[in-house]
């Protein structure tokens, strides 16, 4: 959803990954029906493949408790230069968000934003039973927060 969403709306080519395979195939259907040709779609990558990222690409990760291992310091390289989007699990992960901050601190500026309650009817969800509803934007887990890190000038 974030790779094909945000790819269309930036009008940029995007890179979803995933390690589960039926994951990997509804991103390429979705983006198959919302006419967006320009997804690469991967199993997995590495701090390696994260250091060779290009300088103003925009990272969202939503990896349910791998962010560590992969942001830990130091950064990778390529990161430095990227805008990041991450969602923090500190209840699943604990200590996750000072750890990520704190190796993220001296290359970018760091925005905290909490999770917050779901609207109490979803737009357009007519269709479904008013249960269906609240379950349809409900996380059913405890809140978590997103770290939005940009990258300082000249890290």
């Amino acid at each position: 959803f974030y790779a094909v969403s945000l790819g269309r709306l930036l009008g940029a080519p995007a890179i979803a990954v995933d390690p589960d395979p039926w994951a990997r195939r509804v991103t390429r259907d979705t983006a198959r029906a919302n006419g967006f040709d320009q997804l690469q779609v991967l199993s997995q990558v590495d701090r390696g493949w994260l250091a060779a990222l290009p300088a103003g690409a925009l990272v969202v990760i939503d990896c349910d408790g791998c962010e560590i291992p992969l942001l830990r310091a130091p950064v990778p390289k390529g990161l430095t230069r990227c805008t990041l989007v991450v969602e923090l699990h500190d209840d699943e992960s604990c200590g996750a968000n000072e750890v990520i901050a704190t190796a993220l601190a001296a290359s970018h500026t760091l925005e905290s934003i909490p999770s917050v309650d779901a609207p109490s009817t979803p737009a357009d969800a007519h269709f479904l039973t008013e249960d269906l509803q609240r379950l349809a934007v409900n996380e059913l887990r405890p809140k978590q927060s997103w770290l939005v890190a940009r990258p300082r000038m000249g890290a």
